[in-house]
């Protein structure tokens, strides 16, 4: 691949890694590495169904919590990198040192041919050498498995909005978060947003003496709401909304709003 990164190392090992991998923002080569020949595995991420014995309905009663989208919550999933370093004995220790400091840490795994990374905590294998006869480390290799969270997580996209609303297409194959930024009109007295799709409408609505500068920020991931510094919450009537992969409609109910959301993928 084409990329200013690939084109040298400052390590004297043999190759130069030019594999699309990123762990923590940074390609094997930074951890005077390679990808080694059994490459990354990305395990699988069960889904969690639950299903209760009921006399006449075969199969059970489902009670499988879903989302918006009709799957089933998924479990975390493993991911193994296979890595190898092979250089002098200083370059061999560098890499013990920087791939270490990633145990136990949580960290972002990027291919970069996918739409987005993954999250999870490192765990570090041992380290397994191989020795030349008058004493000399030749290579060395390592697994890290990475528990992670099920889903790729996408760069932000967003899109503005209004009262008349805007239908928009969201991308992603699982329902993403959106997080709402708006500065409500002055003499405002309840600011909502609405949002409509396959799975219902859903209306986030938050009172606050609005003053037309300070800005108000309502997060569907974190379920929480600040206007300006101070918290405020959803009227009980009202619950923060989801956006489902395809068409959605949003509206708010004054002024204007930017709609900011990281797509999410099953892969």
């Amino acid at each position: 691949m084409n990329d200013s990164r690939f084109e040298s190392s400052f390590f004297n090992r043999l190759p130069v890694d030019e594999s699309p991998l990123l762990i923590d923002g940074h390609p094997p080569d930074w951890y005077a590495c390679s990808l080694g020949t059994d490459g990354v595995v990305l395990g699988a991420a069960q889904p969690a169904t639950s299903y209760v014995d009921m006399a006449g309905l075969p199969g059970g009663a489902d009670a499988t919590l879903r989302d918006a989208t009709g799957a089933a919550t998924p479990g975390r999933r493993d991911v193994t990198v296979h890595l190898v370093a092979s250089s002098d004995e200083l370059e061999l220790a560098e890499a013990k040192l920087r791939v270490g400091q990633l145990n136990g840490r949580r960290v972002t795994l990027r291919w970069q041919p996918w739409r987005g990374e993954l999250t999870g905590d490192v765990s570090v294998g041992a380290w397994t050498e191989t020795w030349n006869p008058p004493g000399e480390v030749l290579w060395m290799e390592t697994t890290l498995t990475i528990s992670c969270d099920p889903l790729l997580v996408g760069d932000w996209a967003g899109f503005s909005t209004d009262t008349d609303g805007d239908d928009v297409t969201v991308e992603g194959t699982r329902p993403a978060y959106p997080l709402v930024t708006a500065t409500p009109p002055a003499g405002t007295k309840r600011f909502y947003v609405t949002v409509s799709n396959s799975a219902g409408e859903t209306t986030l609505k938050v009172d606050a003496d609005y003053d037309g500068a300070t800005e108000l920020k309502m997060d569907s991931l974190s379920r929480t709401s600040l206007y300006g510094d101070t918290p405020v919450f959803p009227l009980i009537d009202s619950d923060y909304p989801m956006l489902v992969p395809g068409r959605n409609h949003v509206s708010v109910s004054a002024g204007t709003a930017l709609i900011a959301y990281q797509p999410l993928y099953m892969i």
